[in-house]
């Protein structure tokens, strides 16, 4: 059975964005990798019309490796759907691929990553972008705007390769 022309590129996309996922696996491009447990690569689907950024994974995300799945992720589900949005329908992420933390007692607290960890992750996030092709990349918050649009601020959506950039 043949796929419908409009099936095939978006089943491309699908097998080099899984390829794209399995190298950042074992990526080394900054030292996030040693304290992290494991890479929290983005997920939703690859036809998604908008794409959420959010800094980093958490302590909950770092253990599931999936991104979204601890108190922020609750959070951003109960917007999306006050807003009428599926959560299924996005394509969630971190500029940040790996968890940022310090020790605090039996807790792993979060730390905001410098700017070379941004620099070292955004080969990441432009893949994501790439093969997801969205129609609008919503930065949840400045550290997680891909780096030529967190320049313009809060709240203005800014054309970033084609696509429109805003933060929140």
């Amino acid at each position: 059975m043949s796929r419908k022309p409009s099936e095939r590129p978006a089943r491309l996309r699908q097998l080099r964005l899984d390829e794209a996922r399995r190298e950042a696996d074992s990526c080394r491009r900054c030292d996030l990798w040693r304290s992290a447990t494991q890479t929290v690569f983005g997920a939703g689907p690859v036809d998604a019309d908008v794409m959420l950024v959010g800094e980093q994974p958490g302590d909950q995300e770092d253990k599931a490796g999936k991104p979204f799945v601890g108190p922020a992720g609750r959070v951003l589900e109960d917007a999306l759907q006050a807003a009428g949005l599926a959560a299924t329908k996005q394509y969630v992420t971190n500029a940040v691929k790996h968890f940022k933390w310090e020790p605090r007692g039996k807790r792993r607290i979060h730390l905001k990553p410098n700017p070379a960890q941004l620099l070292a992750c955004q080969y990441w996030l432009e893949q994501e972008i790439e093969f997801v092709k969205p129609k609008l990349v919503v930065a949840l918050g400045a550290t997680a705007s891909p780096r030529p649009a967190r320049q313009h601020g809060a709240g203005v959506a800014r054309p970033w390769q084609g696509i429109h950039v805003t933060l929140r």
